[in-house]
């Protein structure tokens, strides 16, 4: 989660905005599920929690709850970081 993004990579921040705009411009009235990748995943999560990562990866099956105002991990409340 921290140091350069290899060559071809966006930002921490860029990735993270690209998310927001797709949850932006998704129907507020209907429930979702979307599945990906830990590792796309895991850079969301520090982003919008501060959370680094330094001492271990993703558990298994973690997700992250997005909501219109926060994001909910672990059942821990953040704000939206922009």
């Amino acid at each position: 989660m921290a140091g350069p993004s290899r060559p071809g990579m966006r930002s921490q921040a860029a990735g993270t905005q690209l998310i927001d705009a797709l949850l932006d411009s998704a129907p507020q009235t209907e429930l979702g599920l979307a599945v990906s990748h830990d590792s796309v995943v895991m850079p969301y999560i520090a982003h919008h929690t501060g959370h680094d990562f330094a001492s271990g990866w993703l558990a298994p099956l973690d997700g992250v709850d997005l909501k219109a105002t926060e994001v909910i991990w672990k059942g821990r409340r953040f704000p939206w970081r922009s």
